[in-house]
């Protein structure tokens, strides 16, 4: 793992400006793929909401040309590349990608039926007094217990997601290096390890972010807190808005310019597992 460390750490520390282009792409692509899901605040036009889905197709496309940056990076050169918003190929590059989405589809099926039960509690479809007295059960007769307990438990449906990310995010490296699209499961046998413990690796870029995330939306969730705890007496629910200002602005400022070195400590494990395989074939 020093190995793959240190080239990461090298390619990472070349072209700082070629870098943070990169990271500034990544960034818009996404927030482009995104944003129209901000409609669904607003009854009226959250029809317009599923403008998310083609920009979603299209991020996947330029997911796999981002790892193509990356290796090229891993070799000398700078991220932002041509190989970034290069379509030669494209339709083998979009099969790879939605075959991948379908399969982190399944990991975040917690998620997803998590999120949905709080959009329908939050939006009137379920009972607000049977949601409390679920919640003060949850918490043995003490709402607030409850509260915290559910927040918890919908945070750790995020898990099987991150680790469906972090066990699938080789695929697009190893087809840059030349893996074909069959028989990808057998290039791991042995090395799963290898591969995730880069990913955890990884995450370390993103605790800068994760910690600043977690002070913004405190007063946010005390906020939520006391409203449930009072929602008989006609409490009115937080708005996030400001919160979610602030997270996105610590998303831009203190993740998005390490982002490339998560990047890069996956490629270079990919790279390492391939050349090794190479030379026990020679």
């Amino acid at each position: 793992m020093a190995s793959i460390w240190k080239a990461a750490c090298r390619a990472w520390g070349m072209h700082p400006g070629d870098r943070l282009r990169f990271a500034l792409i990544q960034g818009v692509f996404r927030l482009m793929a995104w944003a129209p899901l901000l409609f669904l605040c607003k009854p009226a036009l959250r029809p317009l909401a599923l403008i998310s889905l083609p920009l979603m197709v299209i991020l996947l496309l330029f997911r796999q040309n981002a790892a193509a940056s990356v290796q090229a990076a891993l070799e000398g050169d700078g991220m932002c590349t041509p190989l970034l918003l290069d379509l030669s190929d494209w339709k083998q590059r979009l099969a790879i990608a939605m075959k991948q989405a379908g399969l982190i589809l399944l990991w975040a099926l917690p998620c997803l039926a998590a999120t949905g039960f709080l959009y329908a509690a939050f939006t009137g479809l379920t009972d607000a007094f049977s949601l409390i007295i679920a919640l003060r059960n949850l918490g043995g007769g003490e709402t607030v217990r409850g509260i915290s307990l559910a927040i918890w438990m919908y945070l750790m449906t995020f898990l099987p997601l991150m680790f469906g990310l972090a066990y699938h995010s080789w695929v697009r490296h190893a087809f840059v290096l030349g893996q074909p699209l069959t028989g990808e499961q057998k290039m791991i046998l042995g090395h799963r390890w290898l591969l995730i413990r880069a990913q955890l690796m990884g995450l370390v870029t993103m605790l800068p972010f994760l910690i600043a995330a977690f002070f913004i939306s405190r007063s946010f969730v005390s906020a939520l807190v006391h409203a449930l705890k009072h929602i008989t007496s006609g409490a009115v629910f937080p708005q996030p808005n400001v919160s979610l200002l602030l997270v996105g602005a610590a998303y831009i400022l203190l993740y998005l310019p390490l982002m490339p070195l998560r990047k890069l400590l996956v490629g270079a494990a990919v790279r390492s597992l391939m050349e090794d395989r190479s030379g026990n074939a020679d």
